[in-house]
């Protein structure tokens, strides 16, 4: 199609079911800025767009463009074949076509605008322009654990339970307290029942009482208030125990995520620098210095770059719905992470704090940090706790059922009753029988009564029920201990995890480097026709390989440190920077009391103070 003079009137006079807009160079627009403002009225009106000259039109605003087409390289083949005029070579012998890599370049942004949603296999082929923002309320980690504990529903179902066992509490108590109930009655009969009774029964009587039950002895019901009491502070250990691993399944989560982003990145870039490789392949064909087996080769590496790729992306898109499912949100609601701060020394985490630093280069600092770890997961732990509270019930339960033998239940009660009003039938009174049927009864009745009972013997069954509880205690006991020596037991495997896992990160980053430093060195032979391509091949595999270990491994030693957290019972992240700051203090000052006051061998033999 013609352009007319401006951009708006262009743009105005193309057809109303245009498809698409081809843009070509043009002498009207020849400029950035009018480029750019065709671009603008183009997408105004929602039409697709693909630019000729590829990547840098692509970025004014065009949908799409296939070269990489740049004024600097058109002007550099120029000079070269200008020089080789004037070295004498002949005009007409120059090539007036100027071959460019091929590289699909799509601009998302505009895409977004013009409503076009390209398929999935476009958008992972194409280098992507413009963007795309995420979408979605910034969360860092600890926002993470905040909206699961107000959100996950297994934290808030054992909310429930201690609000039940609360409760329960308050019932059981209630037996001890005074039992205070009113009565009120109405009673109506016949006249003839009434006049045959004579007198003894009102045609209507109405009454009302009260009575008051006090329990003065009863020790099988106060053991049942101590073990509802102690019932209350095992649901609150469970608690705890549900929100470290509400938080421990928060921050877990929010590292697949970001692990899972990272290596969709590196499969994406590698996906980009396969596609280089085959563009140099298929020049170096063109120029007869390359193969086609090499470019069959290429192509193979592509497809496969391809697939790890759509694998990447849908392993990210499930640790999206793992992450949304424990902070129970809408699992396809978008949401943005914030990336830590730790990849270079972990600033992230309090954990790697410079005053734990200090004393971590010493095998026996670091024996000693490690025992102070376990000394503090027996108090803080709820696993521990949930036990040792099981225990203490288990105790009064026994100790419930050895007073059943001797210890009696004495208790009191106070009726009172008050006659409100009746009518009774004048009786038909024999004669010398006047003195029976004569006065009239008190409207006011009261009854005070006490009681004790001691059930002598019941068949043996409280003495069955004792030897059921002294073996209930036992195994209480015994779950306590195997308890603590698990809990112990998960700490140390779970602080060498850590240690292994950060011994792996440096390894790793060291590794990253040396693979990327090798695949510069075999790209830039490789494309100099000095190395076959089954070392350039190897070169790039590795690298991947060694990028995608790294990030692995960085994710992995945080994962790790939030496993050894929730193995102690403290998660920095459920505790404010004073409590952190306190803990780190109270670990430091531990090393220092107990470690050794002059030199002492460091792992690697030398002598630290």
């Amino acid at each position: 199609a013609e352009t007319a003079e401006t951009a708006a009137e262009t743009a105005a006079a193309l057809p109303p079911d245009t498809a698409f807009v081809y843009l070509a160079p043009s002498d009207r627009f020849n400029t950035k800025e009018k480029i750019g403002e065709l671009l603008e009225r183009l997408n105004e009106r929602q039409i697709p767009t693909f630019a000729m000259e590829g990547v840098p039109v692509v970025e004014l605003g065009a949908l799409s463009g296939l070269y990489r087409n740049s004024p600097e390289k058109i002007a550099k083949n120029n000079a070269l074949k200008v020089y080789e005029i004037l070295e004498g070579g002949k005009p007409e012998e120059q090539s007036v076509f100027f071959e460019d890599a091929e590289d699909f370049t799509l601009n998302l942004s505009t895409a977004a605008r013009i409503g076009y949603d390209p398929p999935s296999d476009l958008l992972l082929e194409a280098r992507q322009s413009g963007g795309e923002e995420e979408a979605g309320a910034l969360c860092d980690p600890r926002e993470a654990v905040r909206t699961a504990l107000e959100n996950n529903l297994e934290y808030q179902i054992a909310r429930r339970q201690a609000e039940e066992a609360e409760a329960d509490f308050k019932k059981s108590r209630a037996a001890l307290l005074p039992q205070l109930s009113l009565t009120a009655s109405y009673q109506r009969i016949d006249d003839d029942q009434a006049e045959s009774s004579m007198g003894m029964l009102p045609r209507w009587e109405s009454q009302a009482g009260v009575k008051v039950e006090q329990l003065i002895f009863d020790f099988a019901t106060w053991k049942e208030v101590s073990i509802a009491r102690q019932a209350v502070v095992r649901a609150e250990a469970e608690l705890r125990r549900q929100e470290l691993d509400t938080a421990e399944a928060a921050l877990l989560a929010y590292l697949d995520v970001l692990r899972a982003r990272e290596l969709f990145r590196i499969q994406k870039e590698n996906l980009q620098t396969t596609l280089n490789h085959l563009g140099t392949a298929r020049v170096r064909r063109a120029q007869e210095a390359g193969s086609r087996e090499d470019v069959l080769r290429w192509e193979s590496e592509y497809k496969s770059a391809l697939s790890d790729l759509i694998a990447a992306e849908i392993s990210l898109r499930k640790a999206g719905l793992a992450f949304n499912q424990v902070l129970n949100r809408p699992q396809e609601e978008k949401f943005r992470l914030a990336p830590l701060s730790g990849a270079e020394g972990g600033a992230e985490t309090a954990f790697f704090d410079e005053k734990l630093d200090a004393f971590l280069g010493n095998w026996r600092q670091t024996d000693l940090f490690r025992e102070f770890l376990v000394e503090n997961a027996r108090d803080l732990s709820p696993d521990v706790a949930t036990a040792r509270v099981t225990a203490a019930i288990a105790e009064e339960d026994r100790e419930r059922a050895k007073a059943g033998l001797w210890s009696p239940t004495v208790g009191a009660s106070f009726d009172y009753t008050r006659r409100l009003g009746d009518e009774t039938a004048e009786p038909d009174v024999p004669a010398g029988m006047e003195s029976l049927f004569s006065g009239d009864p008190s409207d006011n009745e009261w009854t005070l009564s006490a009681y004790a009972s001691l059930p002598l013997w019941t068949g043996g069954s409280r003495w069955a029920d004792l030897g059921q509880k002294n073996a209930a205690l036992l195994r209480a006991r015994q779950a306590l201990k195997l308890q603590e020596e698990s809990t112990g037991f998960a700490v140390r495997t779970a602080f060498f995890d850590v240690a292994a896992s950060t011994t792996t990160l440096d390894l790793d980053r060291e590794r990253e480097r040396l693979t990327r430093e090798r695949l510069a060195i075999v790209e830039d032979k490789y494309r100099g026709g000095s190395l076959p391509i089954l070392d350039l091949l190897d070169a790039q595999s590795n690298a991947v390989s060694a990028q995608a270990a790294a990030v692995s491994s960085f994710y992995a030693s945080f994962a790790d440190l939030v496993r050894l957290e929730r193995q102690v019972g403290f998660i920095e992240f459920l505790q404010t920077p004073v409590e952190t700051e306190s803990f780190i203090g109270a670990a430091q000052a531990y090393v220092e009391k107990n470690g050794p006051r002059t030199g002492a061998a460091g792992p690697r033999g030398e002598v630290t103070e």
